[in-house]
């Protein structure tokens, strides 16, 4: 984002609902060009209109921050995370890996019932959608035998770097997203350029087979 959008995110953000002439006072812009930056911002959903407010002529429109416009201040999530983790470590070292498998199964319960019922190139659109939504930026590249999976952004770098354990539970998750064997070729918390992935081909549900009047299964 240029650095004008930001400037005007950054006065919104201290003085909450803002008409468009405050706003150009503040930034000392024109009004044409603050108008064009909160449609921008509003066609990425940072932006929303708020209300009306009593003018001496008429009503000026008031335009606050949506919820998004939470993920362009800075956070401290993953860094709190890994401060709690590193805690927990250094007192009791068997509860991180009992807390990472907690949340894994936490992650699956709540995706896979995104992928449920699903096969073959529908259930892969519907994985990626996914990993796009939980900001992985995953790109899919390669013939359907042996594709490679990459992921350009790493929510959970920094613990990635710290936990192999949780970098093991995002190759699981994916995993049972995509429903196919997995192989993690690289890792960006480990200084390669993105997660790489081989997806193999898709596991099918093995067949009954009869044998000297038995079912057997293979």
């Amino acid at each position: 984002m240029r650095d004008r959008p930001k400037n005007l995110l950054d006065v919104m953000r201290v003085r909450g609902g803002i008409t468009v002439d405050e706003l150009a006072g503040e930034l000392q812009l024109t009004r044409t060009s603050v108008v064009n930056h909160l449609k921008l911002l509003m066609g990425e959903g940072l932006v929303k209109r708020g209300g009306l407010r009593p003018g001496s002529r008429r009503p000026s429109v008031i335009y606050t921050l949506t919820a998004n416009a939470d993920r362009i201040f800075p956070q401290l999530y993953e860094e709190f995370l890994t401060d709690i983790l590193e805690e927990l470590s250094s007192h009791r070292p068997a509860n991180v890996k009992r807390i990472i498998a907690g949340v894994r199964k936490r992650w699956l319960t709540r995706d896979l019932s995104a992928v449920e019922g699903l096969r073959g190139e529908q259930r892969v659109r519907r994985a990626l959608d996914v990993l796009s939504k939980r900001g992985f930026m995953p790109v899919l590249e390669g013939p359907p035998e042996t594709r490679e999976l990459k992921q350009y952004n790493c929510p959970l770098r920094r613990l990635c770097a710290g936990y192999p354990d949780v970098r093991d539970m995002i190759t699981q998750w994916i995993r049972a997203l995509f429903g196919v064997p997995l192989i993690r070729l690289g890792c960006s918390a480990t200084g390669d350029t993105s997660c790489s992935y081989i997806l193999g081909r898709e596991v099918r549900p093995s067949k009954p087979i009869a044998k000297r009047g038995k079912r057997y299964s293979r």
